[in-house]
């Protein structure tokens, strides 16, 4: 926004409408005197997308150390998010098959076993040749044990159909997913 566009305006011109209640919290920590930083949130582009950003905020005081206003500095991290999230979907997904890993699965059974639901049925399959398969996959030919790249398309097309689930013959959602361990 341009000075003379946002000199008069509320703030919650650049506030998303879902999060108005966020920014009279902040408005009420700041009447308080609280100064906040690094405070992450979304505000609202010109354009009307959204970014992530980080706030810092100070309340401005005048000689008898009353409240006027406040300095507030936006810092965007929409970058930095899209990389936490990015590294995030790393840790719990294979590369090329695109399916949830192992680590995925121990953090899933925790939470299974304390929370539910029950009963829970997992089956498991192990493919023959699959670490040679994986190696090739991942080091390419010299670490072949089909001469060439053949292990790719043996891990990749039937992730790609697990990835889609189904539906079991009482309608509940079934999701099968292959993992390496």
């Amino acid at each position: 926004y341009t000075e003379q566009e946002a000199i008069g305006q509320p703030i919650t011109m650049i506030v998303p409408p879902d999060l108005y209640d966020e920014e009279h919290e902040i408005q009420r920590r700041l009447r308080a005197g609280e100064r906040l930083e690094n405070y992450e949130t979304v505000r609202v582009t010109r354009a009307g997308g959204l970014i992530d950003v980080s706030l810092t905020i100070s309340p401005l005081r005048d000689p008898a150390g009353r409240i006027v206003g406040c300095s507030k500095i936006a810092r965007d991290i929409t970058a930095r998010k899209k990389a936490e999230a990015y590294l995030e979907y790393l840790g719990t997904h294979d590369v090329l098959t695109k399916l949830y890993n192992r680590s995925f699965y121990v953090d899933e059974l925790n939470r299974l076993e304390r929370k539910g639901p029950y009963p829970v049925t997992i089956i498991m399959a192990d493919l023959n040749g699959l670490n040679c398969t994986n190696w090739s996959a991942t080091y390419g030919d010299d670490f072949s044990c089909f001469g060439g790249s053949g292990g790719t398309p043996f891990l990749s097309i039937p992730g790609g159909l697990v990835r889609g689930g189904f539906f079991g013959n009482n309608g509940y959602p079934i999701s099968a997913h292959f993992v390496k361990f």
